[in-house]
């Protein structure tokens, strides 16, 4: 969850699947790979999701019945907000392997930003139930901070939010959601105070960036992001 890490495993991939261009898995975990780093803002985000998008729809075509494959193509539908089809492929995700951790990690994701903060935590609740020591449990806690943050649930929002930071200090979308989760609980010199290590991270970091980027999936939700980033002290 670092970008040091996603390079590493974006070049391997690219290599598996230049040299066996049909081995379906490998295709699906580089289209996910490639989605993941534009929406971390360590690729570009156009190019980062055109190509993570075209690897997703190969390897479904090559192998329906993968899970992984499916959340690549929810995960690119999700990052271009067409909720209704983001939402539906995570679904087919977790019908083809309810067993999946990863599914049901990528569908609460989608139905937190997307504001369904009771199934969103369910299905993420489920993840933690099938792997209690998961090594990505901070995606894991991420989600139930994004449906809490979603549903007004501040305070909620920034224990989950501080969780999965501490296990990943690089995953920046946890460190984010700190930021504002603290302003908006009316911790304002924490915010800020945050703010300047988050921005060590991610120098390029802006309103204008956030709006892009961030996938909330309805307006109002967007809004109240960024309202709490601004009084962190974000501008641009």
């Amino acid at each position: 969850m670092t970008q040091a890490d996603y390079e590493i495993a974006i070049g391997i991939l690219e290599r598996a699947t230049a040299g066996h261009p049909n081995h379906a898995p490998a295709r699906s975990l580089l289209g996910f790979a490639l989605v993941f780093a534009a929406h971390m803002g360590w690729i570009d985000r156009e190019e980062g999701l055109r190509k993570g998008g075209q690897h997703a729809a190969s390897a479904v075509t090559l192998d329906d019945r993968d899970p992984w494959g499916h959340i690549a193509l929810g995960y690119a539908a999700f990052m271009e907000r067409r909720t209704a089809e983001a939402i539906a492929a995570f679904r087919q995700a977790v019908a083809i392997n309810p067993n999946s951790t990863a599914a049901h990690c990528h569908l609460s994701h989608g139905l937190a930003f997307a504001g369904e903060d009771r199934e969103a935590i369910e299905h993420a609740q489920e993840a933690i139930r099938l792997s209690p020591l998961d090594p990505l449990m901070a995606l894991f806690l991420g989600s139930i901070a994004v449906a809490h943050f979603t549903a007004g649930r501040y305070a909620e929002a920034l224990h989950h939010t501080t969780e999965a930071a501490r296990l990943r200090p690089g995953f920046q979308g946890a460190q984010r959601m700190r930021c504002a989760c603290l302003a908006l609980c009316g911790r304002i010199a924490e915010a800020r105070a945050h703010l300047t290590i988050v921005r060590r991270q991610q120098p390029h970091l802006s309103l204008g960036w956030i709006r892009a980027s961030v996938p909330y999936q309805i307006p109002e939700l967007m809004e109240r992001f960024l309202d709490g980033m601004r009084k962190a002290g974000l501008q641009g």
